[in-house]
């Protein structure tokens, strides 16, 4: 079910429940919680956008395939560094924000989308809340 749909018929999943509740009525039906395999319906980009269609020719770009990780070209890119980092304080993220980019590097480091540097350089973190569709 796509939110478009929930949100039609005034739907909502409780996950810790296993239900999903009328939001009318406040009627609810218990449920399970399934896995589903990649689905083609599944889309990253806008169908209204201009690119939607060039986009969908190319999946790669718009969703991760953690499954296949078969590099497609012979390019390896190094940045080698010579003499010492310039020197900046070190800022704090708040907990919650510190908490998350962990968690998505801790990620992308299983998943062998990063690994870690031998450079000395580091660069700071900025992490900045997406805004809200309406």
């Amino acid at each position: 079910m796509g939110a478009d749909f929930l949100q039609k018929f005034q739907l909502l999943i409780d996950l810790h429940n296993r239900k999903l509740i009328d939001g009318v009525t406040n009627l609810s039906i218990k449920g399970e919680v399934a896995t589903i395999q990649e689905s083609n319906d599944l889309s990253t980009v806008n169908r209204a956008s201009k690119y939607f269609n060039l986009l969908k020719s190319y999946p790669d770009l718009t969703k991760p395939n953690l499954v296949n990780r078969v590099v497609k070209h012979g390019v390896k890119h190094h940045i080698l560094t010579t003499g010492q980092p310039v020197y900046s304080k070190a800022r704090q993220l708040a907990p919650d924000k510190l908490k998350l980019a962990k968690q998505e590097f801790q990620f992308m480091l299983d998943n062998d989308i990063i690994r870690p540097s031998k450079s000395q350089w580091a660069s700071p973190l900025h992490l900045v809340n997406k805004r809200m569709a309406h």
